[in-house]
């Protein structure tokens, strides 16, 4: 996947840069049409599953997972916000985890590449994004 992800950035570097002796804009164009594709597709799978998603872009998607997760914790713990916030992240791993094998079977059924898999990075609890990401 990461190799995929190299190789895909590669080819669109060098297709998608005017002065390169490869520049095909077309090329460039749909690397990153599929890659849209696929996380439009990834995102739909996920608001199927009630997440809520915060951003996606041709590589990413941040979302929370279903507040329904989330009752439990607040009723057992919302005497001490430490160790709310301790579990909730703890929550928040574990249904990431358990969701991932889900989308990259996803994936593989939408695509038909079985190597395009989804991996599990970060909870971000919680988050502001000032900026979109920017390389």
């Amino acid at each position: 996947s990461n190799a995929l992800k190299i190789s895909a950035n590669s080819v669109y570097g060098e297709t998608g840069y005017l002065f390169s002796p490869f520049y095909r804009k077309t090329i460039a164009s749909s690397v990153t049409a599929f890659s849209r594709e696929t996380i439009k597709k990834v995102i739909t799978f996920l608001e199927s599953k009630q997440c809520n998603i915060i951003y996606g872009d041709t590589d990413s998607v941040f979302f929370t997972i279903p507040e329904t997760h989330f009752s439990e914790i607040d009723s057992l713990y919302s005497y001490d916000k430490q160790l709310h916030y301790s579990e909730s992240i703890k929550k928040s791993i574990e249904f990431t985890k358990q969701i991932t094998p889900a989308v990259n079977s996803f994936m593989e059924q939408e695509t038909g590449f079985p190597f395009m898999k989804m991996a599990y990075e970060k909870v971000l609890h919680p988050s502001l994004f000032l900026y979109k990401k920017q390389y």
